[in-house]
């Protein structure tokens, strides 16, 4: 289903029926709600409920990529699947208030980008999941504003580029 023209807040399942056949939902495809090309946006999103999402194992390439309406905070926590956040999945989502994962997170990769000029993602706390190993080149990096106001973490193995703030929490 093509999100670019979707209003509102988008609930992603653990699985759509289609022609009476169950299709569970693994991945958020590349560049799914993307505003697309550099200038243009995607306003018209809101929100995004991940509350059922409990067979999400991907987030593709640019998937919320410039979606200006996002807004508010981002719970991954239902989605006990979830090991890829990709690169540039969640860019300029300036409205991004917050990111909570769960302990229940198995949460390995966030790529390049990720989360890069999330605006609103400046002077708060951002706990990442004891699951994750790889974080990509500048994740959170913010154009202006706050820096993140603390970004903790316990068990991340490899790391590229440099994060505002860490701090490592003893097992």
């Amino acid at each position: 289903k093509d999100g670019k023209n979707f209003r509102g807040t988008y609930k992603i399942r653990a699985s759509y029926s289609y022609n009476g056949n169950s299709y569970a939902v693994t991945k958020i495809a590349n560049n799914a709600f993307s505003g697309g090309n550099y200038g243009s946006s995607n306003p018209n999103l809101t929100g995004l409920d991940l509350t059922y999402a409990t067979n999400l194992e991907e987030i593709g390439k640019g998937a919320f990529y410039y979606c200006t309406g996002l807004s508010g905070t981002l719970d991954f926590s239902n989605c006990t699947r979830l090991v890829t956040i990709g690169e540039s999945a969640f860019r300029e989502c300036n409205g991004i208030t917050g990111l909570t994962f769960g302990e229940r997170s198995k949460l390995k990769t966030i790529g390049d980008t990720a989360f890069r000029a999330c605006t609103g993602l400046g002077g708060k706390r951002v706990i990442l999941p004891n699951s994750l190993r790889n974080v990509g080149n500048e994740v959170f990096f913010l154009w202006s504003g706050p820096l993140l106001g603390r970004l903790e973490h316990k068990t991340v193995i490899e790391m590229n580029g440099t994060l505002p703030n860490l701090d490592r929490q003893p097992p």
